[in-house]
């Protein structure tokens, strides 16, 4: 596997690069100066659009994890304004004892809304265990709940698609404040040390699905000029009210996205996929009590 990022090279870095990484950009980000709202919001839009642009560059055509919250969708509105050849990719479960996953319904929505090339597939409960069964092996020690739930969003759309370039979202959450610990600790720093957690918690797993995929995940969000544009930022201008990551939600708007679409609230890839509700049903099925130790007999499995 081949990538753009920095965070790889001839294989994932280790986690003592990533955090020196980590630490070096924060070092060299402009922090408490006070800026103009619309100033930093260009700033922050310009940084976004050139990483998204970097590595988009060369690319004949990609896809994009697609689930209708703010980050893939953002970066579906750059890619069409740049005039790239993309497919937007949407999968979840769903049988039926559950209504269709509600990723699905909104990237529909907003696929339908911006005319873009959406594929997307509902997959039942016997493929699903099929995929969890190999993520399971593709992840070995780090087949947890969450990793599980996660990968198997990213394991079903890269089947679907059947392509070798794919974008995702991931760090939008650390520099944009999007998880609920930012909300009970609002503050950039907490976000920088989001970003340190990044590599046992994220990277790795990425990585090993990639490899196991033979595919190239592309994260812009983890762009270093665009880590240090959005650690610059006040932390008041990414929680605004009942909203996270409320300055990307307004680079959004201002790129043409409708207010409702902008200000959706999403949660996470394995709720909204409802790949966990499978996980739950497939671990009762099984006589397992918790969902971990379904996916541990899972890895006994040929």
């Amino acid at each position: 596997m081949r990538m753009t990022e920095s965070y790889y090279k001839h294989g994932l870095v280790s986690k003592e690069e990533w955090e020196k990484a980590i630490r070096e950009i924060k070092r060299q980000t402009v922090q408490g100066v006070v800026q103009n709202h619309g100033q930093l919001k260009e700033q922050v839009k310009r940084a976004l659009i050139s990483a998204i642009e970097l590595r988009t560059k060369g690319l004949d055509h990609f896809c994009i994890f697609f689930s209708g919250g703010i980050d893939s969708t953002i970066i579906a509105i750059i890619c069409k304004q740049l005039k790239k050849n993309f497919t937007c990719i949407a999968v979840g479960f769903q049988d039926t004892a559950f209504k269709e996953p509600e990723d699905l319904i909104w990237a529909k929505k907003i696929a339908t809304e911006l005319g873009l090339a959406l594929k997307m597939k509902i997959y039942p409960l016997q493929e699903t265990e099929a995929v969890f069964k190999e993520v399971v092996h593709a992840l070995g020690d780090y087949a947890n709940v969450v990793n599980v739930g996660v990968g198997s969003v990213v394991v079903a759309a890269a089947k679907l698609a059947n392509d070798q370039d794919f974008f995702s979202g991931l760090g939008s959450e650390e520099i944009f404040a999007g998880y609920d610990r930012h909300k009970k600790n609002p503050s950039n720093e907490e976000c920088w040390n989001g970003l340190l957690q990044m590599h046992e918690r994220d990277l790795i797993r990425d990585t090993l699905l990639a490899n196991h995929l033979n595919i190239r995940i592309h994260t812009p969000f983890l762009d270093d000029g665009l880590i240090k544009e959005a650690m610059s930022v006040p932390i008041a201008m990414k929680l605004h009210e009942d909203h996270v990551k409320y300055i990307l939600r307004e680079i959004a708007i201002d790129l043409g996205l409708k207010e409702a679409f902008a200000m959706r609230k999403k949660r996470a890839a394995q709720y909204g996929s409802s790949f966990d509700r499978a996980m739950q049903k497939l671990a009762k099925k099984n006589n397992f009590v918790y969902k971990q130790d379904y996916l541990t007999a899972l890895k006994s499995q040929p």
